[in-house]
């Protein structure tokens, strides 16, 4: 067998993981970053390995660049959400009917999938939906309120879904106009490792993949280091590498 040699080579997707084992479609080709389309998706749920084991995930592109400012993290857009409370956790209550606002959508330069959460405490007789743009709300001199909360929600192409049908579409306001999204929930900043098996490059530079071959995370959700966000790293054995790499520890 041939020695792996790892390749750094960034490119952020965003994913979302989880840990129940199914009889799912092998891992996606590399996405093209770029604007959603109006060609409603119907997204995958995908197989990887993590110690040994399998796991789902959605493969939600690469449209989410590094913060320029600090290239240890996701570069994220805020999110303004209108709140009634906050609950046990510390976690916002949102305003039943209340759409959330955002300034960016997918294929503006400075989009993300990575939202930070600022909150928004209107008074008892805000009429929900009222404010549809983040400059109405700053003429509408309510309180915002900046949170170290970061979520991971990809805007998609109207009428797309999730293949097992666990999340539903929600709306939000993009300068008056309305956008839908995933909301896979709260996620950290600082991308993960997600390796990946390939026999070289094409003449484009783009990797080519081991057939067969599951990609490999350095962490699943609810562990230490886990994100939605994952940077790839490259895996070059040759083709003498066989395509069903089982890991029994992480490789950093």
């Amino acid at each position: 067998m041939a020695t792996l040699k790892w390749i750094g080579w960034l490119m952020l997707m965003s994913v979302a993981c989880q840990s129940t084992p199914a009889s799912t479609p092998i891992a996606a080709p590399f996405p093209t970053p770029g604007p959603v389309g109006e060609a409603a998706r119907v997204y995958p749920l995908l197989r990887g390995w993590y110690e040994g084991q399998i796991v789902q995930y959605y493969d939600l592109g690469t449209n989410s660049p590094l913060d320029p400012g600090d290239p240890t993290r996701v570069r994220s857009e805020p999110v303004w959400m209108f709140i009634t409370d906050f609950n046990e956790e510390g976690m916002p209550v949102g305003l039943e009917g209340q759409d959330n606002l955002f300034e960016v959508t997918a294929g503006n330069t400075n989009y993300s999938d990575l939202w930070q959460v600022f909150t928004v405490t209107p008074p008892p007789d805000f009429v929900p939906n009222n404010i549809t743009s983040y400059d109405a709300l700053v003429a509408s001199g309510l309180p915002i309120e900046q949170q170290r909360i970061w979520a991971n929600c990809p805007i998609v192409p109207p009428g797309s879904s999730l293949a097992d049908k666990s999340k539903e579409l929600k709306k939000a306001w993009v300068k008056n106009e309305l956008v839908v999204y995933f909301d896979f929930g709260v996620t950290s900043a600082r991308p993960g490792t997600l390796y990946v098996f390939i026999t070289g490059f094409n003449a484009q530079g783009e990797p080519l993949l081991i057939p067969d071959q599951h990609f490999v995370f350095s962490a699943t959700r609810g562990g230490l280091g886990y994100s939605d966000f994952l940077a790839r790293g490259l895996g070059h054995g040759g083709r003498k590498l066989q395509s069903r790499f089982h890991p029994r520890r992480r490789r950093y």
